[in-house]
């Protein structure tokens, strides 16, 4: 179904969000109780979209048996108790004190849900405008599973790579990333390893060192000045670029694995970046070693009074493996615009 902004939403975006806010409310209620997220209920307690409501319901039924209070639960009540789980991020919009809450994205990529593509789950706890810890979880992004603090920015090890993961980054304290799959005759269960960046970007022959840019999938929304291929070509022949075109967060995860070096956006001026599209994902980067900043290098990233959107006055979004990397695209950037501009 589409949503009023005429993005998709599906089922698994409202079963993902009654899931992880009702988790979060179970577990750390007591602690932290305010919650941003992306959906709210309105759009499927209508009348004509019961049907949509149903499932939604089993889905969360399925994922998550103890959501509910008793299995006797009537529908209606199991409905109920669904939407209000899904409203928790919607209840509160305003946060001027100091007071954390969680930002939530249930499907961050629908678009690559549906078709198979990248998606993410992505949760962030916010206070003061910055972000204390970031959550990706990755179902279809592959990894490397060999040592991430030993990498020159251009290995994989094909006998190395699984597929699935999540990411997380507490402010201050490293960045880790935990398999979802692993030899379950193991008696150590699943290895938690710390990722650590910058890395060294080394290339062979004389065709410039190997750059890998992320951008999103939709154009107008990445790029609608066209600017980033001009930018791009300005590396080289220092650099032999090429370019990724993916959905959600995972760009920043895919950052923090060394399975490409930068991410680049670069909107119109008057675009508001959602704080859960990028929140987790700034935090994962900064903390495995790499840098965010806005498309002319301010890296005081925060969030606004609302906590909905990225404080005004930014452009666009670059995040990097490190400072050479960063420094060498922004300087690529601010001749392009300046070309653009004269």
């Amino acid at each position: 179904m589409d949503k009023a902004d005429k993005t998709v939403v599906t089922a698994a975006d409202y079963a993902s969000q009654a899931i992880v806010l009702g988790m979060l409310h179970k577990h750390c209620g007591n602690i932290v109780n305010s919650y941003i997220a992306e959906e709210s209920s309105g759009e499927i307690s209508a009348s004509e979209e019961r049907d949509v409501l149903q499932s939604i319901v089993q889905a969360v039924g399925t994922a998550w048996p103890d959501f509910f209070d008793s299995q006797e639960m009537e529908a209606e009540e199991a409905a109920e108790a669904v939407c209000q789980a899904i409203d928790l991020g919607t209840t509160s919009r305003e946060y001027y004190d100091d007071r954390p809450y969680w930002v939530v994205d249930p499907i961050d990529g629908t678009d690559g849900f549906v078709s198979g593509g990248q998606y993410c789950v992505a949760l962030a706890l916010i206070q003061n405008g910055d972000v204390q810890l970031g959550v990706l979880g990755c179902p279809r992004l592959p990894y490397d599973n060999s040592d991430h603090s030993e990498t020159d920015g251009n290995s994989r090890h094909e006998s190395n790579m699984k597929t699935g993961f999540v990411i997380v980054a507490a402010k201050g304290r490293g960045c880790y990333i935990l398999p979802l799959s692993y030899d379950a005759h193991d008696p150590t269960g699943p290895r938690l390893l710390r990722i650590n960046l910058p890395i060294s970007l080394s290339g062979k022959g004389g065709n410039g060192i190997p750059l890998r840019i992320c951008t999103g999938a939709r154009s107008s929304r990445v790029d609608p000045y066209g600017l980033i291929d001009g930018a791009l070509n300005r590396l080289s022949p220092k650099y032999n670029t090429s370019v990724l075109k993916t959905t959600s967060q995972c760009k920043y995860a895919m950052i923090a694995t060394s399975q490409c070096h930068a991410f680049l956006k670069l909107p119109r001026e008057d675009y508001a970046e959602r704080s859960w599209d990028h929140a987790a994902g700034w935090l994962i980067v900064r903390e495995a070693g790499g840098i965010v900043s806005d498309g002319r290098g301010n890296q005081n990233l925060t969030l606004s009074s609302n906590g909905k959107a990225i404080s005004t006055g930014l452009w666009g979004v670059l995040a990097s493996c490190g400072e050479k990397v960063h420094n060498d695209i922004l300087w690529a950037l601010s001749c392009e615009v300046k070309q653009e501009s004269g």
